[in-house]
């Protein structure tokens, strides 16, 4: 049974999980972060680049904004006369393109109307953040967009040192580049007053007016405009205004790269955060490998402000200066007394890594200037879904994060925790950092943990580069909070029928203090309501709560309007009025439990539990299960093994990413005990017998159970009461399983023993009717109690019967079938059949044969031929020399009709004379044989043939010795082979190699008689090829000559000296001056062969003054001649700063103009070769060209 209750008992065991959730979510009551529902943003001067074209061609940049929410949202984006709706869902990112002619913003204009870009949320839809992203090819710059609600009054500019004063935009036009800032007007009649600071000098200050809301103001010099005060004239204190601050593009190098090359430029684009909102607390986190590391500016709100960074403390004495940080790929902490505002910058491409300087094109750490303003650590957030651009050409993506190390392992990047990225920062480790590369390509990235942290984002391509604030949480002196009934705990965002309490922060002691919290609700008026005294960043603020216990019915966007009456002295814009304070409140459905699993189970087996996500409010990460028996998960599924039968009902309760807790789902699941089952067999098995298995497990009629047999020996049965033969004895471990209609298994086993019967066999000789046949039983395993004959012919001799050996005779010839039965000392009985011929007494004996002259080195052939009328011929005796040598003889016991066999007599001198006999058996003594037959052999002679085994190739012909020294047989002979002729052996004509010699005789019989002997031919050694070898004076050289395969070889060279060994075929040469050599070989075969060496001595070695390392294959490396020759020799070559670019142990391989893989650059660069052998070193210098 499943079913879903609302407000069961089951809530007060999640205690402690509800607590839980509310902590998480809870935030400091000062603060609002950057989502809202009104954003202004601006299309500032940015200076273009140029194609690598002829003639090039400029590319102008574009404006996106992206738009994210954590809950569906709709709302227009305008500008000018562009306006364009968009929908975003949640946790989703969406780009909305605007036009250039709409939005951008010329240099060198002051004002410009209607060019601020507006994102407007629609009236009851949730809260959205914004980014802006300004890109074009090698141009590229972010910011985080700050809404309406978080502007302040006051700001400080920041931008970098202005050090290009022109880009060419053609090739005949230039544009200036500026440091600049940016006012857009959020509201009609707004003015502002400008007091710019250049190189840190201050100006006289000017008051402009924005006549309409988006309007913009633009202020632009070729000086560093950072510390300008951009603020809103006294006159109209109300007013807010949306300031944003960088540079139309510029280079930032350090003081170890000032490239006149290579100095590429970027603009800079950030969003300025008001004065109330800077920190005091800022972790410095260098952008990911890029090795020189990043630049740092600390720019102070207020005089003597004191900055602490890496143990060295700074006094900045005037508001609005600051302290540079040169830069580092260190992190570290930057702490301050009063507020300060931070600024990361990035570095043009050729400085911003050492690679860059040494490497090729191809292996480039892409990079280019870029600013963001950092969050301090006192205004975090705790989760925020952003977008990673890839525009115009990024190519790696990242984003840099730091936390409480104590909550490292809650971060989650798209719901992945990632605790093995962070670090402790160095000397302040209750915080910890991580540099982490995005997924290549992708841009949606979803970031939260259980607390607050800080976060930029950021992106480099080939001379281009974005960064920007992930986003933050910002200062409020005025702002609404709702709080979780009964607490202080604040929460953003709230659940449906939830309770809530409200909490309103102000500047002031109200008066009095109205609330509505709904369309239909009353008004609360509260007159002289008691404030808590609070002090926030120095300002002493009042806290006014209202016990209000609301709930809300349904999710969405509640818009609370709270009136405050100020009191006459406070310095509000309303005077002697209340002043309206808007707090939208999105209230998120519950999640929504379920959960399948089955209905019933078994004690002891593992129950899966699944969750099934319903998609209803916020994302679910928490899981809390009930079991039902005193146990709980928090797995998302978890399983569950119940000890115990009987009903259990098991609850899921929710909590998602905003804190709400669903209601219990709740499912029975039964759960059964398991059958214990049993079963037997008969007392002794016999592997020649099938064993019946019995199942004897008691069943009740409502049981539906399946079998499973395993018996052991890799065979199973489904049958209730099976029977099975095993294939072989001995010990079998035989289980039953039973399963019923739940699932419940439980089995039963137990080790049997199959006992093998006596491995039977008996013999009998093969025997005729006068014969008396024996027949011998034999246990070939096991042992035999008794045994049993049955002899076939219905006989029944009971004095033969029942012996282990008995004896019987056949009265008549055919074929019998005998039985032999045994049984074994365990009780297994074992059977044995053979059928058996009894044979007549009168066999035929008869042969052929092939020849009856034969010679003496051939064989005779004899063909069998015999036969029996009643049986078989059981065996054959052949008498070779009837009457004579009795070892002649040869017995076949498994005679065959036809059967061939062959005898060889032994070699004679003289002819000789024999007589053949076959004598063929039917039984043991039942026998006849043939008439003698004559076969005549004629004699053999002896022949003699030597030969020596081996000759030399270039030997001289000579007469074969060969012969037949058996005077009394006569004939003709002959010597064959390679090489042979008339008897004489030409080792030149047989050839190198091993040759077959045959000498043959040929009798006046007709017989021929054969001798072979075999000759190797060997070759004179040779060489290869004949060299010349080259070496220095007061060098050695191992010379490298090889032979023509062909035996062992033994050498030896004259003259000996200038060698480290006459007798090798290749050893050191070091003469003093040139010689010529002579090489001996000579190889067991008596072959020898001369050569001439020639070895040149030169005075010094051949150094090149230039090579061209360019891949052409000409002159690629710088090859010494003959240096290799120097073996101790080290070689060090140097730029002309002095640092060694190449050094080498032994002159093995020629330097190829490269240091540590990397190509070096065009010039002259000097050696310096110490030979180490007594020898002067060798400098000089040579030029390296492309």
């Amino acid at each position: 049974m499943i079913f879903k209750r609302q407000g069961i008992d089951v809530r007060r065991h999640f205690t402690l999980f509800i607590v839980f959730i509310f902590c998480s979510l809870g935030v400091l009551a000062q603060n609002i972060s950057n989502e809202g529902t009104d954003f202004w943003v601006c299309f500032p001067s940015h200076v273009p680049s140029l194609t690598n074209t002829k003639p090039p061609e400029v590319r102008l940049a574009n404006i996106s904004v992206f738009v994210t929410s954590k809950s569906n949202s709709s709302g227009t984006v305008t500008c000018g006369a562009f306006s364009k709706r968009f929908v975003v869902s949640a946790n989703e990112v969406i780009e909305i393109i605007l036009p250039r002619d709409q939005a951008y913003i010329e240099n060198e204009v002051t004002y410009s109307e209607n060019k601020g870009i507006n994102i407007k949320v629609d009236a009851g839809r949730p809260k959205v953040v914004a980014y802006a992203h300004i890109f074009a090819g090698a141009r590229s710059a972010a910011s985080l967009i700050l809404p309406t609600e978080a502007l302040g009054q006051k700001y400080y500019a920041i931008s970098y040192t202005q050090n290009r004063g022109k880009q060419a935009i053609g090739e005949k036009d230039s544009v200036n580049l500026y440091s600049q800032f940016n006012v857009v007007a959020v509201e009609d009649d707004t003015r502002i007053l400008i007091t710019p600071v250049l190189n840190k000098v201050k100006q006289k200050s000017e008051v402009i007016t924005l006549n309409r809301k988006g309007d913009v103001y633009s202020y632009q010099n070729s000086k560093d405009i950072t510390g300008s005060v951009i603020e809103v004239d006294p006159s109209n204190p109300c007013k807010k205004i949306a300031v944003f601050s960088g540079s139309s593009a510029l280079s930032i190098t350090n003081a170890s790269c000032n490239p006149d090359k290579n100095n590429s430029a970027d603009p800079l684009f950030q969003q300025l955060y008001p004065i109330d909102s800077w920190g005091k607390t800022f972790a410095l986190v260098p952008f990911y490998n890029r090795l020189t590391g990043s630049i740092y500016r600390a720019l102070a709100s207020e005089d003597n402000t004191e900055i602490e960074y890496n143990g060295n403390k700074t006094i900045i004495s005037k508001a609005g200066d600051y302290m540079q940080m040169d830069a580092t790929y260190d992190v570290g902490i930057v702490k301050s007394n009063k507020p300060i505002m931070v600024a990361q910058y990035a570095l043009t491409q050729y400085c911003a890594d050492l690679r860059n300087q040494i490497g090729s094109s191809t292996d480039v750490i892409p990079s280019d200037p870029d600013m963001v303003i950092l969050n301090p650590l006192e205004y975090s957030i705790d989760q925020i879904t952003l977008y990673s651009s890839t525009k115009e050409a990024i190519r790696e993506q990242y984003i840099n994060v730091t936390i409480p190390s104590e909550k490292v392992g809650s971060f989650k990047l798209n719901n992945v925790g990632m605790p093995g990225s962070f670090t402790p920062i160095p000397g302040y480790g209750s915080y910890s950092y991580a540099q982490i590369a995005l997924q290549k390509g992708e841009t949606n990235f979803s970031l939260s943990a259980d607390t607050g942290f800080t976060a930029i984002a950021y992106g480099f391509g080939n001379v281009e580069s974005y960064a920007y604030s992930a986003g933050t949480s910002l200062a409020a002196t005025k702002i609404v909070n709702a709080l979780k009934v009964g607490t202080d705990v604040v929460t953003r965002e709230g659940c449906v029928n939830n309770a809530y309490d409200f909490k309103l922060i102000l500047p002031y002691q109200a008066q009095s203090i109205s609330w509505l919290l709904g369309p239909s609700d009353p008004e609360v008026v509260v007159s002289a309501p008691i404030a808590k005294n609070i002090t926030i960043n120095g300002k002493v603020l009042y806290e006014y709560k209202l016990s209000a216990g609301k709930t809300f019915g349904s999710s969405g966007v509640k818009s609370i309007l709270v009136k405050a009456l100020p009191p006459p002295s406070a310095n509000v814009c309303q005077l002697n009025e209340a002043e309206t304070i808007n707090f939208d409140f999105e209230v998120i459905d519950l999640p929504v439990a379920s959960f399948k699993a089955p209905e019933a189970s078994c004690i002891g087996k593992e129950v899966s539990f699944n969750y099934q996500e319903q998609y209803i409010g916020r994302t679910v990460n928490s899981w809390l299960w009930d079991f039902g028996d005193g146990t709980t998960s928090t797995e998302v599924n978890p399983k569950h093994v119940y000890i115990k039968a009987g009903q259990f009902s098991v609850s899921l309760i929710l909590g998602s990413t905003a804190g709400c807790i669903s209601d219990a789902y709740v499912q029975v699941v039964n759960i059964y005990e398991q059958k214990e089952p049993l079963w037997q067999t008969a007392a002794v098995l016999c592997l020649n017998e099938g064993v019946q298995f019995e199942d004897k497990t008691i069943y009740s009629s409502q049981d539906k159970v399946t079998w499973l047999w395993d018996f052991g020996d890799q065979q199973s049965s489904t049958q209730q009461h099976p029977v099975h033969q095993y294939a072989k004895g001995g010990n079998y471990e035989v289980t039953l399983l039973v399963t019923n209609q739940y699932g419940c298994s439980n089995s039963f086993r137990k080790t049997i023993f199959i006992n093998e019967p006596a491995s039977l066999s008996f013999e009998n000789e093969r025997s005729c009717t006068s014969d008396i046949v024996t027949f011998s039983a034999k246990a070939l395993s096991g042992q035999v109690s008794s045994w049993e004959w049955d002899f076939g012919d219905s006989s029944n001799d009971l004095s033969q019967k029942f012996k282990m050996v008995a004896q019987h005779q056949y009265a008549h010839p055919g074929t019998y079938q005998v039985v032999l039965k045994a049984l074994s000392r365990e009780g297994c009985l074992s059977v044995v059949k053979k059928d058996v011929i009894i044979s007549g007494d009168n066999p035929l004996p008869k042969f052929k044969i092939a020849m009856s002259a034969i010679c003496g080195d051939n064989q005779l052939i004899v063909t069998n031929q015999s036969t029996n009328l009643e049986g078989i011929i059981s065996k054959l005796e052949w008498f070779f020399d009837y009457g004579g040598n009795l070892s002649f003889t040869l017995i076949d016991a498994n005679p065959q009709a036809d059967k061939v066999y062959e005898f060889k007599y032994p070699s004679l001198p003289q002819d000789k004379e024999y007589q053949v006999v076959l004598r063929a058996y039917s039984g043991v003594n039942c026998y006849r044989e043939t008439t003698p037959v004559k076969i005549k052999v004629y004699g053999e002679p002896a022949l003699s043939f030597k030969l020596d085994k081996q000759i030399c190739v270039n030997a001289e012909p000579f007469k074969l010795a060969a012969e037949n020294k058996t005077t009394a047989i006569t004939g003709q002979e002959k010597i064959a082979g390679d090489g042979v002729a008339a008897g004489v052996f030409d080792p030149e004509k047989a050839g190198v190699g091993r040759h077959e010699l045959v000498y043959t005789f040929l009798s006046a019989s007709g017989c021929t008689d054969t001798l072979k002997r075999y000759i190797e031919v060997v070759a004179k050694p040779e060489l290869v090829e004949e060299k010349t070898f080259d070496i220095l004076l007061g060098g050695e050289k191992q010379l490298d000559l090889k032979l023509n395969p062909g035996g062992n070889v033994s050498y030896q060279w004259y003259p000996s000296a200038g060698l480290s060994a006459d007798n090798i075929l290749n050893p050191i040469v070091s003469p003093e001056m040139s010689t010529r050599y002579i090489l001996t070989l000579s190889n067991e075969a008596g072959c020898v062969n001369s050569y001439e060496v020639q070895v040149n001595v030169h005075l010094d070695p051949d150094i090149p003054n230039a090579f061209s390392p360019n891949g052409d294959g000409i002159n690629d490396k710088w090859n010494i001649k003959y240096l290799e020759t120097f073996v101790n020799a080290d070689i060090r070559i140097f730029n002309r700063y002095g640092q060694e670019v190449f050094y080498s142990k032994r002159y093995t391989d020629a330097w190829d103009g490269k240091m540590k893989g990397q190509d070096l650059p065009v010039g002259v660069y000097y050696y310096i070769i110490e030979p180490h052998n007594g020898r002067a070193k060798y400098s000089g210098s040579l030029t390296l060209l492309r």
